[in-house]
């Protein structure tokens, strides 16, 4: 499966590392400059943040059209996720809690490039 990456270059990207230089030499200068690019800065962050959400939004549609199911997590899938990371000790918990989940439901493919499924007994991982 090929990669997704969502790359799209904002200005405001350059503007925030412009006003963080500004700040940097506030910080050194002192007076009202400071309050100044703290108001700029403020006036970027909603934007950052929308420019953000729409790229998440990308991401995510394009996970639905390859996504065959979604599991849910319950008790049991936490009790196993615990006892697998008891067991291994490189393994992450949320790592094992998606080998937990794949085990209770019998599968044996993951498709990601988190090698930390590697070597896992029952699992074998699919790298993109």
């Amino acid at each position: 499966m090929p990669s997704l990456r969502v790359v799209q270059r904002s200005p405001h990207t350059d503007q925030l590392g412009r006003l963080r230089a500004k700040v940097a030499l506030s910080k050194r200068q002192c007076g009202s400059c400071l309050c100044e690019v703290s108001a700029e800065v403020d006036n970027c962050r909603p934007k950052l943040a929308a420019l953000i959400a729409a790229r998440l939004e990308l991401v995510f549609d394009a996970l639905d059209g390859v996504v065959d199911e979604v599991f849910s997590i319950d008790r049991r899938t936490l009790d196993l996720a615990k006892s697998l990371v008891l067991a291994y000790a490189r393994l992450s918990a949320r790592d094992a809690i998606h080998i937990a989940s794949m085990k209770q439901r019998g599968v044996t493919r993951v498709m990601s490039f988190d090698a930390g499924f590697d070597g896992m007994p029952g699992i074998v991982r699919l790298a993109g």
